[in-house]
């Protein structure tokens, strides 16, 4: 397990592990249920072999191999260097750059990828960042609240 999360919350590494191994064992097992549940509905047929559409290219398969270099380099090297989020994140980084080029992406394609996935991190990073300071809500829905009240009446309120 590498330690990412819990630091950047700020919390022990194994806090709440019987909570969280709950919910990925109610999770799976619901999942699978659905996923039972839907090949029972849809009368789904095994299939024998795969159509020939449905090959695995070159570059998918180097794709898969350079993910499976950086997942042993990754376990072996975090825990042999002591890697914080720092280094992690910069591995994480390097490992998005050979994926493109390994699947021969181009310049742009791995730069729209890499902004989708930042944009995600950033809604992540924010809720935390809210989520770590209690009153900030209080003072925005305080704030809110007498902007809403400034506009109803027609007056204008100072800032706080």
């Amino acid at each position: 397990m590498l330690p990412v999360a819990q630091g950047i919350a700020g919390v022990p590494l194994f806090s709440g592990a019987s909570v969280r191994l709950a919910v990925f064992v109610i999770a799976i097992v619901a999942a699978v249920g659905y996923f039972v549940f839907r090949l029972r509905h849809d009368k789904y047929e095994v299939l024998t072999s795969l159509p020939v559409e449905a090959a695995i290219t070159r570059s998918q398969k180097f794709v898969l191999g350079v993910i499976a270099l950086a997942t042993v380099i990754l376990v072996w090297a975090a825990p042999e260097f002591k890697w914080h989020n720092g280094e992690l994140s910069a591995s994480y980084i390097f490992l998005a750059i050979a994926i493109a080029v390994a699947g021969r992406l181009t310049a742009r394609e791995l730069l729209q990828n890499i902004a989708v996935e930042m944009d995600g991190l950033a809604v992540a990073r924010s809720t935390l960042i809210l989520n770590r300071l209690p009153g900030t809500l209080a003072c925005v829905e305080a704030i809110l609240r007498l902007a809403i009240e400034g506009v109803r009446t027609r007056t204008r309120r100072p800032c706080l």
